[in-house]
């Protein structure tokens, strides 16, 4: 087992989507679908709420 501190040092690439590229994934699958079935009955409410679902460029980790 890989401990935090571990992770926190292993250089990881960093990945931009643009909005076409997370349009295009909402596409293929709606935000706040559930893939996992045995989990199927609960729906975060981050994902219930439409305005919750995506940050502004500005406000996201990778801009």
């Amino acid at each position: 087992m890989v401990t935090r501190p571990a992770l926190a040092r292993i250089p990881l690439p960093q990945l931009r989507l643009d909005d076409a590229t997370l349009d295009r994934i909402d596409e293929i699958v709606p935000p706040g679908t559930n893939t996992y079935h045995p989990d199927g009955a609960w729906r975060p409410p981050a994902l219930a709420d439409t305005a919750r679902r995506r940050r502004p460029l500005a406000d996201r980790s990778a801009a």
